[in-house]
């Protein structure tokens, strides 16, 4: 009896000693590397609970599988073969340069970032088909299932799909995925993204830095919506285009406002169907209504496939104010457009933010600080982001991401192409209200061709001139970089004059500097930290308002819109923003600065009315 009695407790203290062994390996399996200082929520950070928010709010099914967590992952030269031994696991969807993927390493243009998981999936039933998504991956991205190429994605800042039914195994399934970014070594669009990053650019960004998602439709599904509210004409029109055949199917819409339906039309998929919006609620920063899409694929009155998404009512416009001057008018009441220069980049995740919730607190904070826009700086951030924008109510002016150099024609064509594809993924969001297609001349050509090309394929956008520098008289903006300024262009009889970026005014906070800033707008510039740390602040907010105080004769005298050079200190250069990187310490008040930019606002509205 004794001896069983002990042998029974061994086995209970073995058991106990591999459990705690197999739990301490896992924690051992992933932690934030490198010296990167963590956001509260890159803290919060685990393999387990990684971006499981649904990825595609615009077009919303019920059952979908994420894939985000740790794969492995392997470093090679760019030409080398898949490899046979695997380095170590890399959290998806955070990019190997991160802190957040437990990799923290560089891949340069002359290697390639190999990935590789398995998950199980079966073949749907019913001849339905199983679609493999990426939210984004940096740039040249090669994906294969069970040993086969299933297709190859060029493009930082887009989202791609696969159809991987004919590829899958009886159960369990091998993705494996490779990712090369030749970043500002090819002329390629990538934004800011620099092998060597300081002079506001940011280190290059190499692989999956979105979600990666399965998701099972019947075998005749709806692949894309476009959405187009027509306010004027007191209706929204919706476009279903279909994967598989679609003979014989019919596309039901019903439009819901506060849960109940107001309206509702039938169609074919593939035409325009139109949806008379009676109850007009229109959409703005201080009042984002949005409706509800309820959309069927339908076959002898059964539902083949649904997904649900929404839209919102509003206008964009330049048009002459009553004070004589053009002015950006939305919902047909001049609105001085005021906001951040904002880049989306995060000290633990690059590209990729650590999660919704710190989405969420970028979007609140601009508009605590009473901006009622930002420019997105150069990237073209996760589609959840645009919804934030587009419930919480915050208007976006978004930059395509720049390519550099003299671009020959088959640059030029990728860019146009990419252009294009940024410009109908973002269709749907009604925050987008401003497209700039080239900033600062980087990578300029056929400036005005192509702001018509995307003025052709948007209308009911407005379409910056190329924002700062070489402006070739086409555009309903011509766009000023005034630094530390304020400053603008002379009104004009056909264009609003706006102020693209400005400002820039260095206030370092002591242990939340980004470790690699070289910061070349701080020298001689106190680190807040000492004793006068309370009045190095105050001296930097009398900076700030003296040029926003500036804006008012500006205003008097045209001015439609102003950026301030930046939301965030840039974690790779200099700290000028009105935040810290880490996003934990506002340089001054945001009660303090937001009353002072909404009294800016409100100047611009009363001198517009005059």
């Amino acid at each position: 009896m004794r001896t069983n009695a002990i042998t029974t407790i061994i086995i209970i203290i073995l058991t106990l000693c591999a459990w705690l062994g197999a739990a301490s390996s896992a924690r051992a399996a992933w932690h934030p590397a490198g010296p990167n200082p963590l956001s509260k929520w890159g803290a919060a950070v685990r393999p387990s609970h990684v971006w499981t928010h649904y990825p595609r709010p615009q077009m919303r099914r019920k059952k979908w599988t994420s894939l985000n967590g740790l794969w492995q992952y392997a470093i090679t030269k760019r030409h080398a073969p898949q490899p046979r031994h695997w380095q170590g696991r890399i959290l998806v969807p955070f990019v190997a340069q991160s802190a957040l993927s437990g990799v923290d390493k560089t891949v340069s243009p002359s290697q390639k970032l190999w990935y590789r998981v398995s998950f199980n999936a079966k073949k749907p039933p019913h001849h339905g088909r199983l679609l493999l998504h990426f939210g984004g991956a940096m740039y040249r991205t090669r994906v294969f299932l069970n040993g086969k190429q299933i297709g190859e994605h060029n493009g930082d800042y887009s989202h791609f799909t696969y159809d991987i039914t004919p590829y899958l195994a009886h159960r369990k399934q091998q993705l494996v995925v490779s990712c090369w970014n030749p970043a500002n070594t090819g002329t390629e669009p990538c934004g800011k993204q620099e092998i060597h990053p300081g002079f506001t650019m940011h280190l290059v960004s190499t692989g999956i830095w979105q979600t990666v998602w399965l998701e099972h439709v019947p075998a005749s599904s709806i692949k894309s919506l476009r959405i187009t509210p027509h306010v004027h004409q007191k209706n929204v029109t919706v476009r279903v285009d279909g994967r598989g055949a679609m003979r014989g199917l019919r596309v039901e819409i019903h439009a819901l406002a506060d849960g109940k339906v107001i309206a509702a039309a039938t169609g074919k998929p593939g035409a325009r169907i139109a949806l008379k919006i009676k109850t007009m609620h229109r959409w703005s920063p201080r009042h984002p209504y949005l409706y509800t899409l309820k959309i069927a694929l339908t076959r002898g009155g059964h539902t083949v496939d649904a997904v649900r998404s929404y839209f919102a009512m509003r206008t964009i416009s330049v048009r002459k104010a009553p004070d004589g001057y053009m002015r950006i008018f939305l919902n047909g009441k001049p609105c001085f457009l005021f906001g951040p220069l904002e880049e989306g980049y995060w000290p633990d995740g690059a590209y990729t933010p650590p999660s919704n919730a710190a989405m969420i607190f970028d979007i609140k904070a601009m508009k605590k600080l009473g901006f009622n826009m930002c420019r997105k700086h150069q990237i073209v951030p996760p589609r959840r982001w645009y919804y934030l924008c587009d419930k919480l109510g915050f208007m976006v002016w978004q930059d395509m991401p720049a390519a550099f150099g003299k671009l020959k024609a088959p640059a030029r064509r990728e860019f146009k192409r990419e252009l294009g594809t940024m410009v109908r993924q973002l269709h749907n969001d009604p925050c987008v209200v401003i497209w700039c297609v080239f900033n600062e001349g980087w990578g300029q050509h056929d400036t005005n061709s192509l702001l018509k090309w995307v003025h052709h394929l948007d209308p009911l956008r407005l379409v910056d001139g190329p924002s700062g520098w070489t402006d070739h008289g086409y555009g309903a903006m011509k766009d000023a970089h005034i630094y530390p300024g304020p400053g603008m262009f002379p009104a004009m009889p056909n264009r609003a004059s706006v102020l693209g970026e400005s400002g820039r005014f260095p206030c370092p906070i002591g242990g939340h500097i980004w470790p690699y800033a070289s910061a070349p707008y701080q020298k001689n510039v106190p680190v807040v930290g000492s004793p006068a740390s309370n009045k190095i602040r105050a001296a930097w907010f009398a900076r700030y308002k003296k040029w926003a105080l500036a804006l008012r004769p500006l205003i008097r005298r045209g001015l439609a819109a102003a950026v301030y050079t930046r939301l965030c200190d840039q974690v790779t250069d200099h700290c000028t923003g009105l935040i810290t990187c880490d996003r934990k310490v506002f340089k001054v008040s945001p009660r303090k600065i937001g009353a002072l930019n909404r009294s800016i606002r409100k100047y611009a509205a009363a001198q517009a009315a005059k």
